[in-house]
Parts: structure tokens; sequence; C-alpha cells
């Protein structure tokens, strides 16, 4: 006797063949009426308990061979916070420089002149600029530097007749600062001034000149308040 079902499934089908071969097996144990009556009337004998156990464990075993195997459901995407951009912080601008104060100096080869104000603030920037002359523009230089206190132009040697190579003692020479030809250069002009030594100096004023190497003195400038 074949059991069926009308939605075929794994279970079903194993049944199926338990059936079948408990059938089996009564065909080839003796009468089928006989064998059939005793098991319908309950008489279990121990090789019909054998029988059928073994038919159980044989449906047992069929479920996994002939089910088809259920796919694991596809998890569903975890959804990702979303995060704002974050909003760049101002950048602060640099402070502008202080613009520089022009100043001019021309020079024919004898005479060295200065054209800008004589007295300047404490930590003024100027900007020189030098024009010499052309006959003289590839050999001279402009040379600016600071002085001791007390120092003024009257102690600077005669016009033409000193060479920056000569400095005096009261001229700080770490101080010098100088313009090849025709060009322009930036000096701060400070009451205490640092060389290229690394010393600060105590300066009494800055020395405008023209060198060609002799040198030719422009102007003496002063510090405003020193």
């Amino acid at each position: 006797m074949i059991r069926r079902a009308a939605s075929a499934g794994p279970l079903i089908v194993c049944s199926t063949i338990a059936d079948r071969a408990l059938i089996n097996s009564t065909h080839r144990g003796g009468t089928e009426p006989a064998r059939w009556a005793g098991w319908r009337a309950g008489r279990w004998g121990p090789m019909m308990r054998t029988r059928y156990l073994i038919a159980g464990l044989l449906a047992i075993s069929l479920v996994g061979c002939t089910g088809a195997a259920t796919p694991a459901p596809t998890p569903e995407p975890t959804p990702q916070p979303t995060v704002a951009p974050s909003t760049p912080e101002p950048v602060a601008s640099p402070s502008p420089t202080a613009a520089a104060l022009g100043v001019k100096v021309t020079f024919d080869g004898t005479d060295c002149k200065y054209t800008g104000p004589s007295i300047i603030p404490d930590g003024t920037v100027l900007r020189f600029q030098y024009f010499p002359d052309q006959a003289v523009a590839a050999s001279s230089y402009l040379i600016v530097y600071g002085v001791k206190p007390g120092t003024t132009l009257e102690d600077a040697p005669e016009d033409g007749t000193g060479t920056v190579y000569d400095a005096p003692d009261w001229a700080y020479q770490s101080t010098f600062a100088y313009v090849h030809g025709t060009g322009a250069m930036l000096y701060t002009i400070e009451s205490v001034k640092q060389g290229k030594d690394g010393v600060d100096y105590t300066v009494g004023g800055y020395q405008v000149a023209c060198d060609t190497p002799a040198m030719y003195f422009a102007a003496q400038l002063s510090v405003a308040g020193a």
C-alpha cells in the first residue's frame, strides 16, 4: 500500500519509500495475508518490530537526501547613519604687513644725496631705492648701518677718503646692509637693532652712504624718541 499526498514534499517522498521497503520485507517474510492480518491486529513479533524500525530509520535518513535544500535568507543590509559633512573652520587671514616707507638715494660719483624724512619712528620699515648714474652704477653701492649713541656725520671721514672696509669703531658693522647698483632694499629703523651676529645694539642713529669703494655720506637718520 503506497500513500500519496496532494503536495509532494520531502517527507511524503521518504515515507512512500519506507512503505515500499516495508511491503517488500513482508513479501519476503511469508504469506502476505497472514502477515498483514497479524500486523493489523497488533501482534508485533521481534522480526516485525525490527523490520519496522529499519523502515523508520530509512525514512528519516531519506528526508535529507530527497528534500531540496532551502537557501539561507539573505540578510537585509544594515542602513548606515548619514553623517552631515562638518563645516570647515574659517581660516584667519594673515595680518597685513605694515607698508614700507619709500625713500630715495641718488649718486653721480661724488655727490650722494638722500631724499626722505630724517627722523623715523621706532620700528619703521624703510624701502630704500638707489639710483646711481650709469657711469658708476656697476661699481657703486648704497650702504645703511647703525652707529653708536652720540655719533654724528661730523665724526665721519671726509667724502672720498674712507672706505667701507675701514669702518670706524662708532659704526656697528653687524648692522650693515647694502644694494649693489640700481635697485632697492628694505631696512628697519629701530632704537635697538639686532645685528647679523645676533647681538642687540643700542643705536644712536643710522647713516646713509654711497660707496665706490670710497665712501660718500648722504645723511644720518634719527630714531624718534631715542
